[in-house]
């Protein structure tokens, strides 16, 4: 009878020492803090960019480690990265859309940038007196 090779022969299994999933482990704990530190500090709209680019490379280390695409054939690693391109190129339209409605009519706008307006508009508006009470004449 005739020895056929299985999948896992014919390729080979990469077995990794533990010192280096450790090591992935402890840069993703890492990592998580750097994510807790930038969500507390006050960057701005940049702090979205870094949270982003912080899970990038989480998901990085997931997917190269923990998945082994990092000692699989090259044909599954450009399978992954182009899921992964075709997926932040929907989020990318779709946050286009959200942020561009209302430029070419208001009415269709998004509602948080809305409420931020009207927010920015009510802080800059003098106070009205409450009920009951005189205006103050200066």
């Amino acid at each position: 009878m005739a020895h056929q090779t299985t999948h896992s022969e014919a390729h080979g299994h990469h077995v990794l020492p533990l010192k280096v999933y450790f090591g992935v482990y402890g840069a993703l704990l890492v990592l998580t803090v750097v994510t807790v530190m930038v969500s507390y500090m006050d960057l701005g709209s940049s702090a979205i960019v870094v949270a982003l680019v912080v899970a990038i490379v989480k998901a990085a280390f997931v997917a190269l480690y923990f998945m082994h695409l990092r000692y699989d054939d090259r044909f599954n690693g450009l399978v992954f990265l182009s899921s992964v391109l075709f997926l932040m190129l929907f989020f990318a339209f779709t946050f286009i859309d959200l942020t561009s409605r209302g430029y070419l009519i208001p009415e269709e706008g998004n509602f948080t940038l809305r409420n931020e307006q009207k927010a920015a508009q009510a802080s800059e508006a003098p106070a009205e007196p409450a009920a009951g009470e005189a205006p103050a004449h200066h």
